[in-house]
């Protein structure tokens, strides 16, 4: 949108004693106009797009609002594709030379006689779009596209459910006017040269052409070529499957991960096998949102990258960690307040509960451990167990549910590296919420023992003691069992601490 920003104000608002006197038809067209573009903008959309009922309902109010919003190019610069030519001509007539919107991502009218025509007017435009989306219907405008990448003005690009050709004339040769690619379910060539220069990327599903034939998904290999070419990126969005890339290792150093300083947005989810390939790609400390969904099965999750992911632990004013599942086989951390945030989802798919446990524990140790490697976590903490396990009693230590396992961990000192004396980790923990099914007593002994061991207080470090334990319900408010786990008098089962 190229609006015009109001360079006057209303004196009927500048004053509180006339205030009441203000009308919207007292303000400058532009903020007037502006206000109507926002007011039609579509919630769903994920560029700015305007509804056209509104438009039209707005029109309606007065001919002063009909000719304002009438005599505004942007406010019809965003065109739904459809099978209606003459209002598609009339809004392309309407939006004179302002930048175009196009949407032709619902594109379900191949079968009608118009469908050519009406992807012949559109194309035809194509040195006006800015921002773009498409479905399976994106071949058929590319066909129509003749030489016009010298004039494009393209920014931001959709395409879902479609197949990129290797002679698609938006990306040959590499547009660098383009910002914000975002590619679902797309098929790519094998030579594919659009993710140069990116500032938003975003891969779902992604399939690439082998030289050889057939396609399989997006390599690991080429999503870090992408990364390279795209140093000024500042929203990534990975979303599997992909393909794991047995990448070339030189004079015996394994490829290192791609530093990329401006990005602050990073959405990942993988499935099991590569988690860890692609959390290794990227050295991004300065992210300020970070939400990463991960499965594994049968790997080691505390050999993976995290410290380039733990910044928004560090900064978050109040952190939630959570051990979900019977066997301990999900673990969730989860961050509010502070300057950015963080949502951290692992689950382990390994069908043997001893090696679920062992995993999903050693991923939140690891994450936990890169967090406080120079200092202290100085958030809030809670830990939630739901629904924990009953430990057997004729098992060692490693055959501790994962929720277990934490407690002991958290009950370890461990040696401050700036002052070299002893601390507790997670020194603001104050809070351990349970959701278990009514009989929780079992459970007691082991949060009691938990609580007194941390009470011990260190030079070096003055910890905050837990002072909430909540019991969860599904359909009431939770309770605060603090002075009933306290004092607890029955007999610990005989599992060492």
């Amino acid at each position: 949108m190229d609006a015009v920003a109001p360079k006057t104000y209303v004196p009927a608002l500048r004053h509180p004693d006339t205030r009441k006197h203000a009308s919207i038809n007292d303000l400058p067209v532009e903020l007037f106009q502006l206000i109507v573009y926002f007011d039609a903008s579509d919630d769903w959309s994920s560029w700015v797009g305007l509804c056209v009922e509104r438009l039209c309902v707005l029109q309606k109010v007065s001919k002063r609002w009909a000719l304002l919003i009438e005599s505004c190019p942007y406010l019809w610069a965003t065109v739904r594709f459809d099978r209606d030519l003459q209002n598609m001509r009339r809004w392309f007539k309407k939006s004179k030379n302002a930048p175009l919107s196009i949407h032709a991502d619902i594109c379900d009218t191949k079968d009608h006689p118009l469908y050519g025509e009406c992807v012949s007017l559109v194309t035809e435009k194509v040195h006006r779009w800015r921002t773009a989306s498409f479905d399976e219907c994106f071949p058929d405008f590319m066909k129509r596209i003749n030489n016009a990448h010298h004039t494009l003005q393209l920014e931001n690009l959709s395409i879902h459910r479609s197949e990129i050709l290797a002679d698609c004339k938006l990306f040959n040769p590499p547009s660098f006017r383009l910002r914000d690619l975002r590619l679902s379910e797309v098929t790519i060539p094998a030579d594919f040269a659009g993710l140069v220069g990116l500032e938003v990327l975003h891969l779902r599903g992604v399939t690439e052409v082998q030289d050889i034939g057939g396609s399989i998904p997006i390599t690991t290999a080429r999503v870090r070529q992408a990364l390279k070419d795209c140093p000024n990126l500042a929203g990534l969005c990975l979303r599997g499957p992909f393909t794991v890339s047995k990448e070339a290792v030189k004079e015996g150093v394994s490829v290192g991960p791609v530093v990329l300083k401006k990005l602050q947005t990073i959405r990942m989810q993988a499935e099991p096998g590569q988690s860890g390939p692609l959390l290794s790609l990227i050295d991004a400390e300065n992210h300020s949102s970070l939400k990463l969904n991960l499965k594994g099965r049968r790997e080691k999750p505390q050999d993976w990258a995290w410290p380039a992911y733990v910044r928004g632990l560090r900064q978050a004013e109040s952190l939630r960690i959570c051990i979900r599942g019977t066997y301990g086989n999900t673990i969730k951390i989860e961050s509010t307040g502070g300057p950015g945030t963080l949502d951290i989802l692992y689950r382990d798919e390994t069908p043997i509960p001893n090696a679920v446990q062992e995993s999903a524990y050693s991923a939140i140790e690891a994450i936990l451990t890169a967090a406080e490697k120079d200092s202290p976590l100085t958030a809030t903490i809670q830990l939630l167990f739901d629904e924990p396990s009953v430990p057997r009693k004729d098992c060692d230590g490693r055959g501790y549910p994962a929720w277990l396992r934490l407690l002991k961990f958290l009950q370890e000192p461990i040696v401050d590296p700036s002052s070299g004396e002893k601390r507790w980790r997670l020194p603001r923990l104050r809070s351990v919420a349970v959701m278990t099914r009514p009989d929780t007593k079992w459970l007691y002994g082991y949060l009691k023992r938990f609580v007194h061991t941390r009470e011990i207080a260190y030079n070096c470090q003055a910890a905050d003691n837990v002072t909430e334990i909540l019991q969860l319900y599904w359909v009431k408010p939770p309770s605060n069992i603090f002075s009933e786990v306290m004092g607890y008098e029955e007999e610990m089962p005989a599992i060492a601490m």
